[in-house]
């Protein structure tokens, strides 16, 4: 394929993004099991905002229930999912090893892995093969995700 630059950049950065959303999605589920927890304490009421904002009109306004705070978090889950169920159809077409490249590098605990030294001890290739899988599976990544556009004509 011929993919323009700009694209292969933007496809790294889509997918550096969807790391950052999944560790959002964990933070989020964690939040919510905590308000689950308060809101059974607290009769789903909470008391603790800020008198200070000016934008505040009445004592009602302060109050913001769990269920709200639960509600709000579960659509950005929502929203996270949706992208990843995006991310599984552009990715659809790749092969199962530039699926494995892809997530070690992108989308799995940052802490450990994303180098492709470690990525190809894991799938027992070369580094230089693995490099070569990995720009191949972004070209693909970046002509499903952006079209046409992406490409040279």
């Amino acid at each position: 394929m011929n993919i323009k630059k700009d694209y292969i950049e933007k496809t790294k950065e889509y997918l550096k993004n969807l790391r950052v959303k999944l560790t959002k999605k964990d933070m989020l589920k964690d939040e919510i099991e905590i308000l689950k927890e308060r809101q059974s304490l607290n009769d789903g009421i909470e008391y603790g905002c800020s008198i200070q904002n000016s934008s505040y009109k009445s004592i009602a306004d302060l109050i913001e229930s769990y269920d709200t705070q639960i509600t709000h978090r579960e659509a950005q889950i929502d929203k996270i999912d949706f992208s990843m169920r995006m991310y599984e159809i552009y990715s659809r077409e790749l092969t199962d090893t530039e699926k494995n490249i892809i997530n070690l590098r992108y989308l799995k605990n940052k802490r450990k892995n994303g180098s492709f030294e470690y990525i190809a001890e894991k799938l027992k290739y070369s580094k230089s093969q693995v490099a070569r899988m990995h720009d191949e599976a972004i070209e693909k990544l970046a002509f499903y995700i952006y079209g046409e556009e992406a490409t040279y004509v």
